[in-house]
């Protein structure tokens, strides 16, 4: 049984001779150095450790595992008629010399016939049978198509001698066919050992089929000379190593001579060297050169391809040139207009020129305007002028746009003139924003002193702040006199130029460093304060009250006269009050210095005996608390005055009077 295996065989040279190692694995055979064919392995002990003996149906050299193949071994065989089961048709293809198959004579002569199953190339039959001397058999080689057998006589032999002959029939020439078939004369008996048709294996050749095609030869080759049968597409002469020539076609070239089996297109003649002319349609008759089909923009006038008339184009010149086309003429080949009609742009002049070209005149290949009309502008016409905006360009930008310059499709401003703000530039800054300069959405670029807020809104919340913060009006800028982060305090007087916004010493003021504050914060920051003082102020009059109470209480028997000191509890109503803009009796304006020259004017009279100085010194004592109320009090009311009058803290708020009635204090403002 044949075996499939993969063998490696090298061969070396020691001393002269030359041998072959071989190795066999399953699938594939290396035979020589960098030579690999797919191959089989014949022999019975399945090659390994050499072939001793060929398979049946095999025989050739056993160096490369018996390649030489009989391809009649095992066909299916028939004959003239059965002798008897023991000798019939197949006895013939067996491979076993010793049996044979045997058909008596009749009248008109017996035959046996072997099918091979497909077409073979069959030049030497061998046939090993019994002849009778004087004797002519006839070989055939049947061919069968169409269903209709046709026979070729392959050789006919007469023997000399009665007797088993070995016969090797070479047919007239090389013989195509299916089956094979062996015939007698009438009268003559066919008694056959053994017949064989020897081919070699694929990839083999020679007399023993030991030989290896070229591997250019993509395995197969003839099997007397090794030359190759075929070639790979492209590749010719007889190892398949020369290139075809690259104008030849799809078929490629001769194996023996290299000539073109056809022309690459655009290509004819003999050697398909000339070159097609433009008007054909890539191919043209080998032999003649004339077009078989005209390119598109020709037609044919006879036997050439003449160009298509005017106003026509397209294959055999059927279609007409587009209307847009100036004086109807285009392209033959592809129809595209040479010129457009006013107004058309376009291959085939489909565009219409855009509105913005001067007179809708533009480039028939691009479109582009070759001028823009009125109100436009740029290389495409599509950007309106400066100040225009709106379809075709037709609206003016308002005055109060910077520069006269605003979109040119919707007519917002990009910038405003100075005192002006929205998309559209129409609406006047608020006169609180300094020198009436805001941005575009109406928010100051700064506030006038006073004020503070994106739009200046608000007033700064002490009453004696002159500058504030414009996002979070927290003070850093007193008026003259006033210091501390709130300007409640009072400058001592003998600082004329001022003092130290931060600490009260007398010199030039300086700013306190701003509370750095969110806008998101502002609010939530102004209420924190409000009700810080509103709680601190309410609960510094009761505590005070109380105070006073028990002060009362504990000096009810003592003595409350003082020549000196009028105490502020004791005085009549019409004493109690003074216009604050009178100068006061004494040189210091302010409540506690009133106490504290009062405290020296008894003093001086040497009448205040221990019990009076004691009073003296509390009553300086409730003087001083009242008099830090007070000012907290006279800040915020006048605040909210401001508030509800809209008025700026330029403005003045002269208070008439301030009258302290049992620890309590009440202010009276002029005009208010």
């Amino acid at each position: 049984m044949a075996q499939f295996k993969l063998i490696w065989m090298y061969q070396i040279c020691i001393f002269g001779i030359i041998v072959i190692i071989s190795h066999c694995v399953e699938g594939r055979c290396r035979i020589f150095p960098n030579n690999t064919h797919v191959c089989l392995c014949h022999c019975e002990n399945n090659c390994m450790g050499g072939c001793q003996i060929c398979d049946k149906g095999y025989g050739g050299s056993r160096r490369i595992f018996c390649q030489k193949q009989n391809i009649v071994f095992g066909q299916p065989s028939a004959q003239e008629n059965n002798y008897s089961k023991q000798f019939d048709s197949s006895k013939a293809v067996d491979g076993d010399m010793t049996t044979y198959c045997k058909v008596q004579e009749r009248s008109e002569g017996v035959w046996w016939r072997v099918d091979l199953n497909t077409h073979r190339a069959i030049s030497t039959i061998n046939i090993t049978m019994d002849t009778i001397a004087g004797v002519e058999y006839y070989i055939y080689v049947i061919d069968e198509s169409m269903l209709i057998n046709k026979y070729s006589l392959c050789k006919s032999t007469k023997t000399v001698q009665a007797e088993k002959n070995n016969l090797m029939l070479n047919c007239k020439s090389d013989m195509i066919g299916k089956a094979i078939e062996i015939h007698t004369p009438p009268q003559v008996p066919l008694k056959i050992y053994e017949v064989s048709l020897n081919m070699c294996t694929d990839g083999t050749y020679g007399e023993e089929c030991d030989s290896l095609c070229p591997r250019e030869c993509n395995n197969t080759c003839n099997k007397k000379t090794g030359e190759c049968d075929r070639c790979p597409l492209g590749f010719t002469s007889g190892s398949c190593n020369r290139t075809c020539s690259s104008l030849c076609g799809s078929m490629g070239c001769n194996i023996k001579d290299g000539r073109c089996v056809n022309c690459a297109n655009g290509f004819w003649g003999k050697d398909c060297t000339k070159r097609c002319s433009r008007e054909c349609h890539s191919v043209c008759q080998r032999e003649s050169g004339y077009c078989k089909e005209c390119s598109s923009g020709y037609a044919f006038n006879g036997s050439t391809c003449v160009q298509c008339p005017s106003g026509s184009f397209g294959n055999s010149c059927a279609s007409k040139c587009d209307a847009n086309c100036k004086d109807g003429l285009c392209v033959a080949e592809s129809g595209d207009c040479t010129d457009c009609s006013d107004g058309k742009y376009g291959k085939k002049c489909q565009n219409n020129c855009s509105e913005k070209c001067l007179n809708s005149s533009c480039s028939a290949s691009t479109g582009k305007c070759f001028h823009c009309a009125v109100g436009y502008e740029g290389l495409e016409c599509k950007q309106c002028l400066v100040g225009y905006f709106g379809k075709a360009c037709r609206n003016m930008c308002t005055n109060n746009c910077k520069k006269h310059d605003c979109d040119h499709l919707t007519g917002a401003c990009f910038s405003c003139e100075d005192g002006m703000y929205g998309p559209y530039c129409n609406q006047t800054c608020p006169s609180v924003c300094k020198d009436r300069k805001c941005l575009q959405n109406g928010e100051c670029v700064a506030c006038k002193n006073g004020r503070y807020g994106l739009k200046c809104e608000f007033l700064c919340p002490p009453v004696w702040c002159s500058r504030c913060d414009k996002k979070t009006g927290l003070c850093f800028e007193c008026q003259s006199g006033r210091y501390g982060s709130d300007c409640l305090k009072t400058c001592m007087p003998e600082c004329r130029n001022g003092c130290s916004i931060t600490n009260g010493s007398c010199g030039q003021s300086r700013n306190i460093p701003l509370l750095k504050t969110s806008n998101a914060n502002l609010g939530m920051v102004n209420i924190i304060i409000l009700t810080g003082t509103t709680f601190l102020i309410v609960f510094s009059v009761v505590f005070l009250a109380k105070i006073c109470r028990m002060q009362k209480e504990r000096n009810g028997s003592k003595r409350r006269s003082h020549r000196g000191v009028m105490s502020w509890r004791e005085q009549s109503s019409s004493q109690r009050y003074r216009s604050l803009e009178e100068e006061p009796p004494y040189q210091n304006t302010t409540v506690e210095n009133q106490a504290v020259a009062a405290t020296e004017s008894a003093n001086n009279t040497g009448e205040a005996s221990a019990t009076t100085s004691e009073e003296v010194n509390e009553a300086r004592e409730s003087v001083a608390n009242l008099s830090k109320l007070y000012q907290r009090i006279v800040s915020f009311d006048e605040v909210q005055i401001r508030r509800q009058r809209n008025l700026s803290s330029d403005s003045s708020l002269p208070y008439e009077n301030v009258d302290i009635k049992n620890n309590d204090m009440v202010v009276t403002y002029s005009k208010y």
